[in-house]
């Protein structure tokens, strides 16, 4: 009987980073204040903030910014239209700097509601596309923190003892030998087959691609090995004694 096993350590990618519930939860209240964003006004001595779906006759440049509006009467809007209001000791920035502190925080908190928050969230995905690509590519690399050393698994294709290349998935190894292999003609047909045969039965065996058949009990072995290989990010004396 032909023993045809086949390794099954393939260095599968871990999965990527997942977002935690409470970014969720931030992602959501950000959705509903981009469907109905705030409006400050600072006029008359006053600083309001509005909603700005409650504003009326609103007119805009070619920028899309509110250039003009009106307020529904306080007995008329609804209860949530005017989000707050603070009265002011001057009319101006820079009259008094007890308003002006008032202005920036009020300024600060609506810019953060509709601007800053979207904008780290885009960031915050941009960075976990990033680290899924970075995980799909090497497995294992986001679980490295800094300061801490990390054993990370690549995977060398030789033929007969000579190095061919390195790679970072066992499957893009195996190609490259299978691609060689085929090369020289040893393609299956309905009376051969080929197999990767582990040394072992452990998840870090090397690998040696066999041709077998016609006969029943023919094999030929190639020489084509896949390797896998241990890399370290930081060096350690555990380390050393246990990586060649």
């Amino acid at each position: 009987m032909n023993p045809l096993t086949t390794s099954t350590s393939t260095n599968t990618p871990a999965t990527g980073p997942a977002q935690p519930d409470w970014i969720a939860d931030i992602r959501q209240r950000a959705e509903a204040a981009l469907r109905d964003p705030f409006f400050v006004i600072d006029t008359a001595s006053e600083l309001s903030v509005w909603r700005a779906s409650a504003l009326t006759r609103v007119t805009r440049n070619d920028q899309g910014e509110v250039t003009g509006w009106s307020t529904p009467p306080r007995n008329r809007a609804k209860a949530n239209d005017l989000v707050l209001s603070a009265h002011l000791e001057s009319w101006e920035a820079g009259e008094n700097p007890e308003d002006d502190v008032l202005r920036a925080d009020i300024g600060h908190m609506v810019a953060a509601r509709d601007h800053d928050v979207p904008r780290l969230l885009a960031h915050v995905d941009e960075l976990t596309r990033r680290l899924a690509a970075a995980e799909a590519l090497f497995p294992g690399i986001t679980q490295h923190l800094p300061g801490e050393g990390t054993r990370l698994t690549v995977f060398e294709a030789s033929h007969d003892g000579r190095p061919l290349a390195i790679y970072t998935h066992r499957d893009a190894a195996r190609d490259h030998g299978e691609h060689l292999v085929r090369g020289e003609g040893l393609t299956p047909t309905a009376t051969t087959s080929i197999a990767w045969i582990p040394a072992d039965g452990s998840p870090t065996a090397t690998e040696e691609i066999s041709v077998f058949g016609p006969g029943p009990d023919d094999e030929n072995i190639t020489g084509y090995v896949v390797t896998p290989l241990t890399l370290l990010t930081a060096h350690t004396p555990e380390g050393e004694e246990t990586t060649p």
